[in-house]
């Protein structure tokens, strides 16, 4: 096919500027298709600075396309700074048709160059539409691509893309372009005077229309479109490609071609959409088998459970080697034949949980019983499925941790034999401080204490000056020795705590400290306090004692209340300063010169006490202290399993 040199040019070609717009119209060209049997050829202007206005006439073939792409490439790198986005307007009005390779080629061009923020579409034939339709739903371009149905509407939408004040730019032009305000012309067409009728009487002499009566094309419409019906339903449309429609008769050329154009590019979406498919579906295949392969001898149990049959659906080896049961065997039974009751109750708990929407954990440990009846420990971590709100399956990852669940046992168990050893430790040295405070307050102490006499002594039968000062001298230094020998046996272990009890022992401390530190203390007891055991004294002696260095260290405390109670069995204590508050989140951490409230704590809980800390930042604290007063039979039994003999 030649190019018709007589096709009216595009009406931008004839005019410098939208009659619509008032935008001018600048470096209008006209591209023709090198290939001397196509009909192809399309005419390209610039609006402004940021459209392209474009409309191609003829055949559009694969060929044509890739020309006619690289046509407009060419144009845009010359005329437009692409990075500012550019909008295309095309005319359609003109095209008599296009091939599936063209389609595909004009969709995949203005998928990839970015540079165009919309491409417009105007006078599109209601045959296209279906092509249309589907590239919008199949290609990412469709969120950039619009159709209207004039060029006033293209112009309209394209002003609002690229921001501008259409009503203001109007109006500025309106003097200037009052008379050309019209709607751009419309593709030419024959119609119009008494050569208009001529072409068209032309075009019926050659398909034969003009010889025929009404009723006939009527007749001639039906046979075709039946027969258009008959190639449609006869296209096999799970294999490639299409049949020409050559055998058909074609009483308008035109229409033809485009509606077997159209056809033909649904066909060969459809065909890349079964191929897709078929890949898609092999690799789906291959996956699938290999994820079932995977799964079978996966180190992990995995098994399928149905919640509306309480079976199990699937297993795999692993699952079979935790349970000793075979494959047929599990898939029979009910599952909860496999768990020990306890764990049947946890997993009814957990699935009214479920179904009450509570959030829970996916992993959940159970105890099961295999066949050989050894009860073992197993994580569960289950993906849960609805169906219309209720409970439908679940794919589960079964985890055996029986050698963990034993090797935490063990620990715990070493973690409490060490607890009882270091509170046994903390008991031997207890009775040592309390030994070398004794022999410090009975030898040493006495010693010094008669030394500081017979001094005294001496002092009164010296009558030389200087060798009296000197006497005295040593006198005073002896005393300072005395009181230091006392407060290191009171430090070690006070005398009183054992002589006189819990009660005096307490007073002397609270004394010490308020003369020491200048801190009011006062002490309160309530019940009987002289038939406490030995061990009791020692542990709430040294622990309201670390209290009160840490008040005094750290609380800027001017007050310290204690308040002791002995009822039914149990010691109460009750300790209180007005200090700055505890961070009671962070008070059980071990310091780094002792262990504090950790050891504190550790040691009451190894009576079957405890202790509780209620603190306000700036209001003060209160520590609470609570130990059982019968211990001694706990004592033996700590003894024993700690393994250490008196």
């Amino acid at each position: 096919m030649k190019v018709d040199a007589k096709k009216k040019p595009a009406w931008f070609m004839l005019t410098d500027r939208c009659p619509y717009s008032g935008l001018p119209i600048t470096h209008a060209e006209t591209f023709v298709c090198s290939d001397p049997k196509s009909n192809c050829r399309a005419d390209i202007a610039r609006l402004g600075n940021r459209i392209l206005l474009f409309k191609a006439f003829g055949y559009i073939s694969s060929f044509a396309e890739s020309e006619l792409l690289a046509s407009i490439d060419d144009f845009v790198s010359r005329q437009f700074q692409a990075e500012n986005g550019i909008v295309y307007i095309e005319d359609y009005a003109d095209i008599t048709g296009g091939d599936a390779g063209s389609r595909k080629k004009y969709i995949t061009y203005f998928s990839n160059n970015h540079f165009f923020i919309a491409g417009i579409l105007y006078n599109l034939p209601p045959i296209y539409q279906l092509s249309v339709t589907l590239a919008k739903k199949l290609h990412l371009y469709a969120s950039r691509a619009h159709a209207v149905n004039t060029y006033e509407k293209a112009i309209d939408l394209s002003l609002k893309f690229i921001d501008l004040d259409f009503p203001a730019l109007k109006a500025s032009n309106e003097a200037v372009f009052a008379k050309d305000m019209t709607t751009p012309p419309k593709a030419s067409r024959p119609g119009s005077g008494l050569i208009g009728r001529f072409d068209r009487m032309i075009e019926k002499l050659k398909s034969g229309e003009f010889f025929l009566t009404e009723g006939a094309r009527r007749r001639l419409s039906a046979k075709y479109a039946e027969q258009m019906i008959q190639y449609i339903a006869s296209i096999d449309w799970q294999t490639p490609g299409i049949q020409p429609l050559e055998k058909y008769i074609v009483p308008d050329e035109v229409l033809s071609r485009k509606l077997f154009d159209a056809i033909t590019f649904v066909k060969s979406e459809i065909d890349d959409l079964m191929e897709e498919r078929a890949s898609a579906e092999a690799v789906l295949r291959e996956s699938e088998a290999k994820y079932r392969l995977l799964v079978k001898h996966a180190k992990a149990g995995f098994l399928e459970y149905d919640y509306k049959t309480n079976r199990i659906l699937a297993v795999n080896d692993e699952i079979l080697k935790f349970s000793g049961y075979s494959e047929e065997e599990l898939l029979s039974m009910n599952p909860m034949n496999l768990l020990t009751e306890e764990s049947r109750k946890l997993f009814k708990e957990r699935v009214i949980q479920i179904l009450s929407g509570e959030p829970i954990s996916k992993d959940i440990i159970y105890e099961g019983v295999p066949k050989n009846k050894e009860i073992r420990w197993y994580m569960l971590n289950a993906d849960v499925k609805f169906q219309n709100g209720r409970l439908d399956k679940a794919e589960v990852v079964v985890t055996d941790i029986t050698s963990i669940k034993q090797a935490e046992s063990r620990l715990l168990e070493y973690q409490d034999k060490l607890k009882r050893l270091a509170f046994r430790l903390s008991m031997v040295e207890e009775d040592q401080r309390r030994s070398l405070a004794s022999h410090l307050h009975e030898t040493i102490g006495q010693e010094l204490f008669v030394m500081q006499l017979q001094l005294k002594a001496l002092e009164k039968t010296v009558d030389k000056p200087a060798l009296l000062t000197s006497l005295q001298q040593i006198h005073t230094q002896l005393l300072k020795i005395i009181k230091e020998t006392r407060d290191l046996t009171f430090d070690l272990s006070p005398p009183v705590l054992y002589d006189l009890g819990l009660k005096e022992a307490l007073n002397a401390l609270s004394a010490n400290m308020a003369s020491k530190h200048n801190i009011g203390v006062k002490t309160h007891f309530e019940g009987e306090m002289d038939e406490i055991n030995d061990e009791i004294k020692a542990i709430i002696y040294r622990n309201v004692k670390e209290l009160m260095h840490n008040t005094v260290k750290h609380a800027h405390a001017k007050n310290i209340q204690i308040h002791l109670v002995n009822s039914h069995g149990r010691l109460y204590v009750n300790f209180h300063d007005d200090g700055i508050g505890l961070d009671a989140a962070n008070a059980w951490a071990a310091t780094h010169n002792g262990f504090g409230l950790f050891d504190i704590r550790e040691k009451l809980n190894h009576l079957g006490g405890h202790v509780t800390i209620d603190a306000i930042p700036g209001e003060g604290t209160d520590i609470y202290m609570e130990v059982p007063l019968d211990i001694e039979g706990k004592e033996k039994q700590l003894i024993m399993e700690a393994g250490v003999m008196q």
